[in-house]
């Protein structure tokens, strides 16, 4: 059966960019290249430089740029001024405790306004009120290895767990729907939950399968009669199937299905899915409307009431 939802009005009021994925690329960001010994594979940087003098960058990430001019690309997001927002460096670094993050905020006129330093690799800023442009460095303190990961750069009001954030409605009865979007590297996108919904939302799709989110999910199944699991797209289908069919409670995917291959750095694998796949309710999205077919779909609980067959 196909199934979709009745009312698309109102779209992209409840979805936001909470939270920020920022890379590190030596092809595109400025870098300290001077005697430093430098890999990319898989999305992360393996840096060492011994001789590098403390107080270096060892690179700089900038929210406005002219590539015709310094060749750098701006990939840091525009914050909004007089809000604070946090940071937090997911990198092994060698020794510990000698990477720090510095933030340097710029006037129209490129004056620095105010410089901001997080030591622990994790902290919190305040966007100035006559800030312009911004940028981000990773300084060196007597560094020699770093594995660099990403950095999140997320509003500090956000709880960031494990490479996910979790949100609850204002209120939890007895039938509860259990939302997984779909992960993006590049940003945590967030939406504001209605009562008996809880939003799982992350940026790496291992992060699902966290204890905390085991946790988390049979702390709601002890107080709920009823569970629906929902996935959005390939990659959080699987996971709705997959504590779909620990709990043996219903599962709501769209019609997006993984491939082996997607699944190789997951605990789980298709052939174990497979049944739980075809015993579940498929919603159909309108493509034109995609990114907001789902966030239309929470925002009214995924109750059956607001889906019809046709």
């Amino acid at each position: 059966m196909n199934y979709f939802y009745k009312d698309l009005k109102g779209r992209g009021k409840m979805k936001q960019i909470s939270a920020n994925i920022i890379t590190w690329d030596p092809r595109e960001d400025k870098t300290y290249l001077n005697g430093s010994q430098i890999k990319l594979s898989k999305g992360e940087v393996a840096f060492e430089n011994e001789l590098m003098s403390p107080g270096k960058a060892l690179v700089t990430w900038y929210s406005q740029q002219n590539y015709q001019i310094n060749r750098n690309l701006a990939k840091l997001p525009l914050l909004a001024r007089g809000q604070t927002y946090q940071l937090k460096l997911v990198a092994t670094v060698e020794p510990r405790q000698t990477l720090y993050l510095k933030v340097s905020f710029y006037s129209r006129f490129g004056e620095v306004v105010q410089t901001t330093f997080i030591k622990d690799l994790q902290g919190e800023f305040e966007y100035p009120k006559d800030a312009y442009e911004y940028r981000l460095e990773l300084i060196n303190a007597g560094v020699k290895k770093v594995n660099f990961k990403y950095l999140i750069l997320a509003q500090a009001k956000l709880e960031l767990q494990s490479g996910y954030c979790v949100q609850t409605g204002s209120s939890l009865g007895a039938k509860i729907a259990i939302v997984f979007t779909e992960p993006d590297l590049r940003a945590l996108i967030t939406t504001k939950p209605k009562a008996d919904t809880v939003i799982f939302s992350a940026y790496r799709p291992q992060a699902y399968f966290e204890p905390s989110v085991g946790e988390k999910i049979a702390e709601v199944a002890d107080k709920a009669e009823q569970l629906d699991f929902i996935g959005n797209g390939a990659l959080s289908n699987a996971v709705a199937a997959y504590y779909s069919n620990k709990y043996q409670q219903k599962l709501l995917i769209t019609p997006q299905l993984p491939t082996e291959k997607q699944l190789t750095h997951l605990p789980v694998n298709l052939s174990d899915l497979q049944a739980t796949f075809e015993k579940a309710t498929i919603y159909h999205q309108n493509m034109k409307i995609e990114d907001d077919f789902a966030e239309k779909l929470y925002e009214n609980n995924v109750a059956q009431d607001d889906l019809r067959v046709r």
